[in-house]
């Protein structure tokens, strides 16, 4: 093989048979071990737990630095199968007092399934304290074991230094203690029981005559018991948080977000609970009208959740601002007691993840309510009830998302009752603001608010600070998300009207089926300059549910051309909306988006390889000539937005040697030579190596010139690589500067980048002859105490064989990838070591070294890496978990490379 590749050989099976063979001697040792319970020390760090049995169980951590330096990463390690051990709430975690919420949890906890195995590991980590300094973890739990002492593996630096069994006070009596104390317990119950039954005689009589006035008030106790059982049980699952203050109906007066930049705006939703598939009317249709709560995402943890798909967003689109909102009707005193939801709970959070990825919790930063919508609770009683809509900053909750694949949003605080007739819904929305340098330069505005519009009347919606360009072509587009709670497909009661108006006069706006009576009608769509309405479900494949018209929600996209059908220099607008007839629909308004073209000059730079035939490459030679060519476009329609002052630059990397005279400069009159003299044309070359340039209209030797709409201009030169560069990719970036009409800067850039082709060396492999067959331990009674075993058996031998014709160095290294295992379930974790002398090593996915060594000639060479001082060992600890009389198994990677990994 190649200097520098590495060779990785297929895994080898290290079987080790462990039997635990117990006698009176061993048990007797077992017993007087003293295992540290609750509490660890060594010379640098003390650790003392606590089991808090309040209302709820949780557990307190109290974490001192008692040595001399500052403690750094330190991790405690909760590892158990998925449905046993502790089972932490993470949104329950403090530290020194303060709550974390959100991403700050998650720096701090994680949960993660580890490889090859059923195990899960419950980790408190990240942890760093000052020298003589201490820390209080407090964090809920639930499921802890009381038969068994769960047990935390103490990590420092990714390092174990050590252990600690957690034990719950309660139930650290000895066992016969606790039987003699069921068994008492047993015959006091006993005879309670006799005499609780001998005064129920006794009274029986004068209870009977009592009995049937009683029963009615039991009854009305009974069903307020309940109620605020329900009530209870649904506060035991919020999260408190610092709550925020509810705020009335309003807004969309002054944009929460507005920037200008090379982009776009995208936006995806869906719905939590609405109508299932084919109930798109009420009952006097006679069609069903109970609700369907939506919750797709098969995690015990949620109670609601659905999933949306964002338009195709490019590759170099990167997350500049990203918002959630989400919405609910709140239900109706009177008619849904007990199963409306609580200001309480509308500033609880809801949840956020992409495809295969983990949730993460997102608190509200606003949230507003209406009063009295009518028909919240049932439309034919006609309850009246509130509604909320709730946004966040989810920009940094989503970072890292690939936007092109789904995205679920769950626990949307919303009502829980689904057989109610009455107007109520609950969806979410993402609208997320990315930057692209390929994208036209727009500005970008959010409005948030809480309007409805009740009734036969028009309800206008005003928005404000809108900015569009002040003269020419342009794209625009504006949508607004909106509920109401039904779809209303073949209902009248259920029908309404919408306009819209962005200074050319009020237009219809008309659903998907082209209805302008029946404009709301429970879709998402995105509406073309053409007219054509689209609906984002079917279009964007991945949602769910995908249903066409049952999310009780409205979003809708209007994509416009401008000044056709929006004006130029607008600043203010109008959304409007009023129900079909007197008795229709309730429509709540949450927010709205704008997005124009600015009248700025959009420059383009593509930077391309080419060779002497000017055809495009991506791979050169040592010592080949190839052309660099840039080319600079300003790739935009409206007249006004010219690129001024247009200037750039290319420094080459000192592996590439600049072709003297070799610049030429391609305009609307054609192909030019330019010379490498300084401030001579419009193109200098400074010490050889920095190429500087000024394009368009009256560009000369001192300053840039104007690049019209649509026109381009390039520059080309050539270049070579220099023989003897240790490089393997050559890679160079054009920068490109300008000003638009109001003197504002614009920056943009391309890169490019080339292979090397290395002419063929001499044959030769460096490569692993054999490694050993099998590592046994033979069958071991249980220790005492922790104990490190030699292996009993090695069969086959390490060897390696170099026959390249240029010897370098190279080593050995050992990874475990499975680890001890019986019968494919249960691991004993960290019981492989690697030793060195006075150091061990825990073996894991991270390799470990066990040999270095050059080759002198091309035999074969034997690797001693097993004696008394180092090799392969198996740690073992006292723990009833370990199975007696059977077999763990486990498999090691032996690694050969000629580069440290």
């Amino acid at each position: 093989m190649r200097i520098g590749k590495k060779v990785i050989i297929v895994m080898i099976i290290a079987i080790i048979n462990i039997s635990l063979l117990f006698s009176n001697l061993n048990v007797i040792a077992v017993e007087v071990v003293k295992e540290p319970l609750n509490t660890f020390q060594n010379d640098d760090i003390h650790i003392q737990v606590e089991v808090l049995n309040n209302k709820e169980t949780a557990l307190k951590y109290t974490v001192s630095n008692i040595g001399e330096k500052e403690i750094q990463n330190l991790s405690l390690k909760h590892i158990s199968e998925e449905e046993k051990g502790i089972h932490f709430i993470k949104q329950s975690f403090t530290i020194n007092g303060k709550k974390l919420i959100g991403d700050a949890v998650d720096t701090f906890y994680k949960e993660e399934k580890l490889a090859d195995s059923n195990m899960y590991a419950r980790n408190i980590q990240g942890l760093h304290i000052k020298n003589k300094e201490s820390i209080e973890i407090v964090i809920g739990a639930k499921e802890l074991n009381k038969e068994q002492s769960p047990k935390v593996i103490i990590e420092q630096n990714g390092q174990e230094v050590g252990h600690l069994f957690i034990q719950n006070k309660v139930f650290t009596e000895e066992k016969v203690t606790k039987d003699e104390e069921k068994q008492k317990s047993r015959e006091e119950d006993k005879e309670k029981t006799i005499k609780e039954e001998k005064q129920e005689i006794r009274e029986k009589e004068k209870e009977q005559t009592v009995k049937e006035e009683k029963q009615e008030i039991k009854e009305e106790k009974k069903e307020v018991i309940e109620e605020k059982q329900e009530e209870k049980k649904q506060d035991e699952n919020l999260v408190f948080s610092n709550s925020i203050p509810v705020k009335p109906n309003g807004g969309f007066d002054k944009p929460i977000y507005e920037d200008r930049l090379k982009g776009n705006l995208v936006q995806t939703g869906n719905m939590t609970l609405g109508l299932e598939k084919d109930r798109y009317t009420r009952g006097s249709m006679g069609r069903r009208t109970d609700k369907y709560i939506v919750n797709v995402d098969n995690d015990k943890s949620t109670f609601n959740s659905s999933t949306g798909v964002l338009p195709p967003v490019p590759q170099s689109g990167k997350v500049k601002k990203a918002y959630l909102f989400w919405t609910a009707a709140m239900g109706a005193k009177g008619y849904l007691d007990g199963k409306s939801i609580t200001d309480v709970q509308i500033q609880q959070p809801v949840k956020i993840k992409s495809e295969n990825g983990s949730y993460k919790d997102v608190f509200p930063n606003s949230i507003r309510k209406e009063l009295g919508l009518p028909y919240i609770g049932s439309y034919f009683a006609g309850y009246n009830g509130d509604a909320y809509v709730a946004y966040a900053d989810v920009t940094n909750a989503i970072e890292g998302y690939n936007l092109n694949k789904p995205i679920t949003v769950a626990n949307i605080p919303q009502l829980s009752n689904t057989n109610g007739t009455g107007y109520y819904w609950g969806n979410w929305n993402l609208i997320v603001v990315y930057e692209d340098p390929k994208e036209t330069v727009k500005d970008m505005q959010v409005w948030e608010g809480l309007i409805t519009q009740r009734g036969y009347d028009w309800t206008h919606i005003n928005i404000k600070n809108i900015n569009t360009p002040k003269e020419g072509n342009f794209k625009a587009k504006f949508s607004y998300y909106a509920s109401n709670g039904t779809p209303a497909e073949n209902d009248v009661y259920g029908k309404d009207y919408a306009t819209y108006d962005f200074g050319k006069g009020e237009v219809k706006v008309k659903n998907h089926l082209g209805n302008a009576e029946d404009a709301n009608d429970g879709s998402m769509t995105e509406i073309q300059i053409d007219g054509t309405n689209e609906l984002v479900t079917k279009k964007y494949k991945g949602y769910n549910p995908d249903w066409t018209n049952s999310f009780a929600t409205d979003i809708h996209t209007y994509h416009l051309e401008g000044p056709n059908q929006i004006a130029n220099n607008l600043k203010d607008g109008k959304i409007s909306f009023k129900a079909y007839n007197a008795a229709g629909n309730i429509y709540t308004l949450n927010n709205v988006t704008f997005v124009a073209e600015y009248d700025s000059p959009n420059l383009i730079v593509t930077k391309k390889m080419l060779n002497t035939e000017v055809q495009e490459i991506n791979s050169v030679k040592y010592g080949q000539e190839f052309l660099y060519r840039i080319e600079i476009k300003n790739d935009v329609s409206n007249p006004l937005a010219k690129a001024l002052d247009v200037q750039g630059y290319d420094k080459l990397d000192d592996y590439l040697e600049y072709v003297p005279n070799s610049i030429t400069h391609e305009t609307h009159n054609g192909i030019e030579n330019r010379t490498d003299q300084q401030k001579d044309d419009q193109v200098d070359v400074i010490d050889g190596n920095e190429i500087k340039y000024r394009i368009g209209k009256g560009a000369n030797a001192e300053r840039g010139g104007t690049l019209d709409v649509g026109a381009k201009e390039a520059i080309t030169f050539k270049v070579r690589v220099k023989p003897g560069s240790n490089i393997t990719e050559v890679k160079n970036t054009a920068y490109v500067s300008g000003k638009d009409v109001l003197n504002n800067a614009i920056h943009v850039s391309d890169s490019v980048t080339g292979h090397i082709v290395v002419p063929d060396i001499p044959t030769g492999d460096l490569r692993l002859v054999s490694v050993p067959d099998a590592i046994a331990f033979g069958e071991l009674t249980i220790p005492s105490k922790p104990t490190m075993y030699s292996p009993s058996q090695i069969t086959g031998k390490l060897v390696v064989q170099d026959d390249r014709p240029e010897k370098n160095a190279w080593k050995i290294y050992v990874k475990e990838t499975e680890p001890l295992t019986l019968d494919g379930k249960e691991q004993l974790i960290g019981a492989m070591r690697y030793v060195k002398g006075s150091q061990q090593y825990m073996l894991g996915e991270t390799a470990v070294e066990v040999a270095t060594s050059i080759s002198t000639n091309n035999a074969p060479t034997e690797v001693f890496w097993n004696d008394e001082s180092n090799g392969i060992r198996l740690f073992v600890e006292p723990s009833p978990l370990i199975k007696v009389g059977l077999e763990y198994k486990g498999k090691l990677e032996w690694v050969l490379a000629d580069t440290p990994m």
